[in-house]
């Protein structure tokens, strides 16, 4: 109990030093730590923060909102922080990816912890408590290709011993990603927190206004992914250049090493993590080691983050069992050849009355009609087969005799082996490879769209090489 007090005491010549110009000096301005400038994510800070151009993670909604242009999947990401002098903090985001870019919404809480307060250097034996909180919400699109562009909107809240302070901040930022086979290059920039003052009564504090650009690099194979990134940060209130360096490996898409440094921050320090997935969740943890020399060492705890996530990934589609038989009767006639795949050619239902004449199957719903069309790729690869041809050019004719003049979305479909970066480039290859064919053949470029799934609707659970999973790596043709 003594040494608790004891400790409440020595530290609060350190928090109430903090503190006390809040509720003393009116009129003046001081610097204050809010919960977004801590850093958050567990695998950001894995990575030692380096996150400025590391896009399709949601909770890099607070290093650059433009990385949400990526994100593919609604989610929940729960976190949780231990900190210095024992305070902690709180995180928990959604992640809503729409037609047109991806919302998230976060509220954090960061309690302060409790100190005894001090009067001329003299304990008076009252406790002071401080506690912060906030909401943000923010937007990521992909305005072109390979062009992100964000903005945050944030609220902060913050009560320390008996006063209480408000305030909203801004953040805004741009990715610009260029894919290359198995690379991909990533340049970021952002301006975070501009926005009020947090005010207590006379008093004010500025808000911690960031410029950040930063770099990444990522190169993948089926079995691994490598992601490397540095950051640069300058704040405008005259603190010091500051900057992060990260790395990230990915083995199989499960497990993942991460290690880092920040420089020129009041705590420099190495920072470890790691990664797990396990079905639809991802647990991440980090470590950041306690390097506080001095007086004080002892109370500045290393910091540990957990984090969890949970990706609302849609179950595979069911085959119709008309379907699955003629899966099962190719597999059956020959091991090298590839099963059919489905291709989807959407059309109206007031064309039922017309009765269409193509040699594609054709389903009949309540809604449309679908004509299957019948592509497949090889395993890992982007190149249609010269026998495929045919079944091209007959989409080709249904296309310009009923949707001439209309916006033709392409889909590039994998299935699960190999990265999701890995899978998410591979399938964009595959549904440009079509592209390719129908603007050779007449379709005006600008009436095709081209857009990457990945691994995010599968047909199956099975992965190649070989027939296995092919109904996975297909192209889906949607005509609105």
């Amino acid at each position: 109990m003594q040494g608790g007090r004891m400790k409440k005491i020595k530290i609060a010549s350190m928090t109430v030093a903090i503190i006390l110009p809040l509720v003393v000096f009116a009129g003046s301005a001081v610097d204050v730590v809010t919960p977004f400038e801590i850093p958050v994510a567990p695998r950001a800070l894995g990575m030692g923060g380096a996150f400025i151009a590391v896009p399709g993670d949601m909770n890099g909604l607070l290093y650059n909102p433009a990385g949400l242009g990526y994100v593919k999947y609604y989610g929940i990401s729960a976190i949780h922080n231990t900190w210095i002098w024992d305070t902690y903090k709180s995180y928990l985001a959604f992640g809503i990816p729409r037609k047109y870019g991806t919302f998230v919404l976060s509220g954090i809480y960061f309690n302060e912890g409790e100190a005894i307060k001090m009067e001329g250097g003299t304990p008076t034996g009252e406790e002071v408590r401080a506690f912060m909180s906030g909401l943000a919400a923010g937007y990521g699109v992909e305005v072109k290709d390979g062009l992100l562009v964000g903005v945050t909107g944030k609220f902060i809240y913050s009560y320390l011993a008996g006063y209480y302070g408000s305030s909203i901040a801004l953040d805004m930022g741009l990715i610009w990603c260029k894919s290359m086979d198995n690379r991909r290059v990533s340049l970021g920039l952002v301006l975070q927190n501009a926005g009020t003052s947090i005010r207590y009564r006379e008093t004010y504090s500025p808000q911690p206004i960031n410029v950040g650009a930063g770099g990444a690099f990522t190169v993948w194979n089926p079995n691994v992914c490598l992601n490397i990134a540095v950051d640069m940060n300058y704040p405008y209130w005259g603190a010091v250049f500051r900057y992060n360096l990260g790395a990230e490996l990915w083995v199989k898409n499960v497990i993942a090493l991460r290690a880092g440094y920040r420089g020129g921050y009041d705590l420099s320090n190495y920072t470890f993590g790691v990664g797990l997935k396990v079905n639809k969740f991802i647990l991440d943890y980090a470590y950041a080691p306690n390097y506080a020399t001095g007086e004080y060492a002892e109370y500045v705890n290393p910091s540990h983050k957990l984090g969890i996530t949970y990706l609302f990934i849609k179950e595979p589609v069911r085959i119709v069992p008309e379907q699955m038989e003629e899966i099962k009767k190719a597999i059956e006639e020959s091991e090298a050849r590839l099963r059919e795949d489905i291709t989807s050619v959407k059309l109206s239902v007031d064309e039922v009355e017309k009765k269409l004449d193509t040699i594609l199957e054709t389903m009949v719903t309540p809604d449309e009609i679908l004509h299957m069309l019948t592509i497949h790729f090889p395993f890992g690869s982007a190149v249609i087969p010269d026998e495929e041809y045919p079944k091209l050019y007959e989409a080709l004719r249904v296309i310009n005799k009923y949707y001439k003049g209309k916006t033709i979305t392409i889909e590039g479909h994998c299935d699960e082996m190999g990265s999701a970066e890995y899978n998410l480039e591979l399938s964009r290859k595959r549904a440009e490879a079509v592209k390719v064919f129908f603007v050779e053949n007449g379709i005006p470029e600008e009436l095709l769209v081209v857009v990457a799934k990945g691994e995010e609707k599968l047909l199956s659970h099975r992965t190649g090489p070989g027939t296995a999973g092919v109904e996975n790596r297909r192209v889906v043709f949607i005509v609105e």
